[in-house]
């Protein structure tokens, strides 16, 4: 079932390939990754695990691991995160077994319930012990969930944080401010899940894609590992100031009011599209960032080539080190959105803003950012 990447050049990886495993845990991480294979989202591994096996009949994801037998009787945690946490401690054979021989984990759950706040923890500690570069993507409770549920989410926080390189965090009450009023159910999960797909696609695009200007997998897992928060995001642009627009979509988000790019340490940035590109727009791309993050920054700048890209270009920014608010939980890694929030417009100079993904359903696109996985992607005890 393994979908792997094959690399022109892959700095001191020595098997020529990477592999990009993505854990669904819980209701809430089933769920995810089952959209996920929904939108023919592509080049990486699924595996869905839980401790409820009638969550599983739902699932479109193949490769399910049914943790904690003993424990829960395959009946799930009941909401009972410690119960979540001795099941994955049951498996951790089983579970080693699936990772094994994964490049970059991303790891994804609903913290609050029982299964994804306790086990994903001990999966994070079984890969990282593992040597493989592992990424969270979580979402916290709503506020009227109430604050027992609250409590327990943020206590899974904690434990998950010192055991990852980037950590995703995704608040559910933001989902009001995001999504349409005329928006349809099936829209608003498709932008709750592009916060998963954004993460997965946008690593993916820089090194299953051979370029002219090389980033390899050591330079994504240096930025990755490098520590302190963290941003990453991916815009898409046509029209005569599309390498600055994308650039801008990029590193823009105006959900994200704790985290700012500027002062990052480590910044990797992939510009993606066909040979049209001109040299101009290559160099105004990479000013528009740089002129962000300030001069105290290691920057490592790729160049991929796809024809299929036509008159379309897209940036890639993974930013690492950089300063936060005192309100910005520390480590913490936000996906921008690829939505322009600088004072300018779609109509300026006639660069064309891509629709959204929400409102036109094309599985292609994974152009969603910063916005909340709404409680509808959960089992209450998951």
């Amino acid at each position: 079932m393994a979908a792997v990447f094959d690399l022109k050049e892959v700095g001191e990886d020595l098997n020529g390939s990477i592999r990009v495993m993505v854990i669904g845990v819980g209701g809430c991480g089933c769920n995810a990754i089952t959209r996920m294979i929904r939108d023919q989202v592509k080049g990486v591994e699924y595996i869905a695990v839980n401790t409820d096996q009638q969550d599983f009949k739902g699932c479109l994801c193949t490769e399910q691991l049914l943790i904690g037998s003993r424990v829960t009787r395959n009946r799930g945690t009941g909401g009972n995160q410690e119960l979540g946490e001795q099941a994955a401690e049951e498996s951790v054979n089983a579970i080693e077994d699936v990772i094994s021989g994964a490049d970059i984990l991303f790891i994804t759950a609903g913290m609050g319930g029982g299964t994804g706040t306790g086990a994903a923890p001990v999966i994070a500690r079984l890969a990282k012990d593992n040597g493989i570069i592992t990424v969270g993507v979580v979402t916290l409770p709503f506020a009227y969930e109430g604050a027992i549920r609250a409590k327990r989410a943020m206590d899974g926080i904690q434990r998950l944080k010192r055991e990852l390189d980037t950590l995703i965090t995704i608040p559910n009450d933001r989902l009001d401010s995001v999504v349409d009023e005329d928006a349809t159910f099936d829209e608003a999960m498709g932008i709750a899940n592009g916060v998963l797909s954004n993460a997965v696609e946008g690593i993916s695009s820089i090194i299953s894609c051979p370029g002219e200007i090389n980033l390899d997998f050591e330079d994504i897992r240096r930025v990755i590992a490098s520590g302190g928060g963290a941003m990453m995001g991916t815009g898409v642009a046509v029209g005569p100031d599309r390498a600055e627009e994308a650039a801008r979509q990029a590193i823009s988000n105006e959900l994200l009011e704790n985290i700012s790019i500027e002062g990052a340490r480590e910044v990797l940035v992939n510009i993606h599209s066909s040979q049209k590109l001109k040299y101009f727009e290559f160099s105004k791309a990479q000013k528009a960032i740089a002129d962000v993050v300030g001069d105290n920054v290691e920057l490592r700048i790729g160049r991929s080539v796809d024809e299929k890209m036509g008159d379309e270009i897209k940036v890639t920014v993974i930013a690492t080190g950089f300063g936060r608010s005192e309100e910005s939980a520390p480590d913490e890694l936000s996906i921008t959105r690829d939505q322009p929030t600088f004072p300018f417009s779609a109509e300026r100079k006639g660069t064309e803003e891509l629709p959204r993904r929400f409102s036109t359903g094309s599985p292609g696109r994974m152009s969603t950012g910063d916005v909340e996985m709404p409680i509808f992607l959960r089992r209450d005890v998951d």
